[in-house]
């Protein structure tokens, strides 16, 4: 008597495997999604605290330098605001280059705080941290601090 598998047995087999990957793969891409916007919330929230500690240790003119800076665009200068924490002191890792934005109000009394890339649900996001909103037309995310 040979012994071995037979082509039935690794057909069922390769089935079987087939099927539990089947199962696994969106609970797990689920579980991706989640952690992405763990991880954006979380970004948002350690950066509007940490442009509020800015406004307090210094005072609410903090990004005097790059805002009167006039050969710089408005996008520049918003990218440019978290260079500024990143140097500082007051965030560890520098997030401009990463899809966030820290924009002025032009009453200038509220900061807010952007994510614009498109790598996340929003809503999920939101569930995490329900201070986030998201914009009208479901392009970007933000996160208001009143200046001091």
């Amino acid at each position: 008597m040979k012994k071995g598998f037979t082509l039935i047995e690794l057909l069922i087999v390769m089935a079987i495997i087939s099927a539990l990957l089947g199962v696994a793969a969106p609970i797990g891409l689920n579980a991706l999604s989640k952690a992405k916007a763990a991880q954006v919330a979380a970004n948002l929230r350690n950066l509007s605290q940490s442009v509020l500690a800015a406004f307090l240790t210094y005072d609410s003119n903090y990004f005097f330098e790059i805002d009167n800076n006039n050969e710089l665009n408005e996008k520049e200068k918003a990218k440019l605001r978290i260079k500024k924490l990143y140097q500082d002191g007051f965030i560890d890792k520098d997030l401009s280059d990463k899809g966030y934005e820290i924009w002025l109000s032009d009453d200038e009394k509220v900061c807010k705080i952007y994510y614009i890339s498109k790598d996340v649900q929003f809503l999920m996001v939101q569930s995490v941290n329900p201070s986030v909103k998201i914009d009208d037309n479901n392009s970007y995310i933000y996160l208001e601090v009143p200046k001091p």
